[in-house]
């Protein structure tokens, strides 16, 4: 795996920012393969590197990701909350819209999942707002998707529908180019990963109403 072999050559040199970054991509990596334990111990050590060396967008990113870990493996919401705060405080240092909207947008999911339904809808359309400014066409069909399913959590099935339909449209269309055209290679990779996300907001809006 080049991650692994690009850190062991930065402890090689002591490449301080060069282990955070390849801890940080690592854990990236093996969070898509369902390793959370692994993920969040590989970010703690990117994050203390971070801290350690001052760099604050390091440091942000760190916090975003392990309040990611810690809530797709159902860990502590404080913990996830707390991890929000501090990287969301960050990304407004920073000015970095388009994480500042995922932060808001991890949040408002967050709130779902504790049965918070109202503090979700808005958090969800407060970052797809902010999505809508940069053009971040990816982020807004997810907020759209989660969207529906708080409309099907309140048996409004025509308007679930019209979210849907419109998340999946924007899905289709999106022109993917690049590195989002090696993440996503085929519209039907798109769609399975839309799915996933969907499943996963419907088991925290399950786990809220219990």
């Amino acid at each position: 795996m080049r991650t692994e072999e690009s850190l062991a050559l930065y402890r090689e040199i002591g490449d301080k920012d060069g282990i955070a970054w390849s801890l940080f991509n690592l854990a990236e990596f093996v969070n898509d393969q369902g390793e959370y334990a692994k993920a969040r111990t590989l970010l703690e050590e990117s994050l203390a590197m971070h801290r350690g060396s001052g760099n604050k967008r390091g440091v942000a990113y760190s916090l975003f990701r392990l309040a990611w870990v810690f809530f797709v493996a159902q860990g502590d919401p404080a913990a996830v909350r707390s991890l929000l705060e501090e990287g969301l405080a960050l990304f407004r240092e920073l000015g970095d819209k388009g994480n500042i909207a995922h932060c808001i947008s991890l949040s408002g999911r967050l709130a779902l999942s504790q049965g918070n339904t109202a503090a979700g809808r808005s958090l969800l359309e407060e970052s797809m707002a902010l999505f809508k400014e940069i053009g971040g066409q990816w982020s807004i069909a997810e907020s759209l998707a989660v969207l529906a399913q708080i409309e099907a959590s309140q048996d409004d099935q025509a308007a679930a529908r019209t979210l849907y339909e419109e998340s999946l449209r924007l899905v289709r269309e999106w022109n993917y180019s690049g590195a989002q055209r090696k993440a996503c290679a085929k519209p039907s990779v798109c769609l399975f990963h839309l799915l996933s996300v969907l499943a996963m907001n419907t088991r925290s809006l399950l786990h809220g109403r219990n």
